[in-house]
């Protein structure tokens, strides 16, 4: 059966992604992608409309970190990563699909050595929403939310990680990079 570039013909009772291109199926994780990174923008929106801005931000790190022990440990034995250094955890990061820089070419992994990594993120499409919709959120969200929830996700596939901002948003211009990270075991 030749590959769906998309889903316009007919119905299929017995539809499969094996059905898709690959083509196709890059375009939808990276839609997936997209969708996942506002929907935890409206759920926070929606959650400091009810409980409050202090609860919502408390939820929001909980979340995330309650996420990562479903979806990061899934993900490592997935891609078959064994993940015993600072790059395999590099290597996780990228494929997490809710995170802002998965499958983007939008930053470096500087590597020091096996066990010590400097992340220079370009772009990030969760800073790239923000700066046009709500930049009051870029502080919680850059400094405590990604500095928080980093540590918790290394720490729950090596525990003696460490995720340490170099530099975070704002910045002046989107030229400037997204952030730095040094990663280190």
């Amino acid at each position: 059966m030749k590959e769906l570039n998309d889903y316009s013909g007919p119905i299929k009772d017995d539809l499969k992604l094996e059905d898709f291109s690959k083509e196709f199926i890059v375009k939808l994780a990276k839609e997936w992608q997209g969708m996942a990174l506002r929907w935890e923008e409206m759920w926070h929106r929606m959650l400091e409309t009810r409980l409050g801005k202090e609860e919502a931000d408390k939820w929001e790190l909980e979340f995330w970190v309650e996420q990562a022990k479903v979806g990061w440990p899934r993900i490592a034995a997935l891609a078959n990563i064994p993940v015993k250094d600072a790059v395999d955890l590099c290597k996780v990061s990228h494929l997490i699909l809710e995170g802002s820089m998965a499958f983007q070419p939008v930053g470096t992994f500087e590597i020091i050595d096996k066990n010590h990594v400097i992340w220079t993120a370009r772009r990030c499409l969760n800073l790239e929403y923000l700066e046009k919709a709500d930049p009051g959120r870029i502080i919680h969200v850059c400094h405590k939310v990604e500095g928080f929830c980093m540590n918790n996700y290394f720490q729950l596939m090596l525990p003696t990680a460490k995720a340490t901002p170099l530099k975070l948003p704002p910045r002046a211009s989107r030229d400037e990079i997204a952030c730095q990270w040094e990663i280190t075991v």
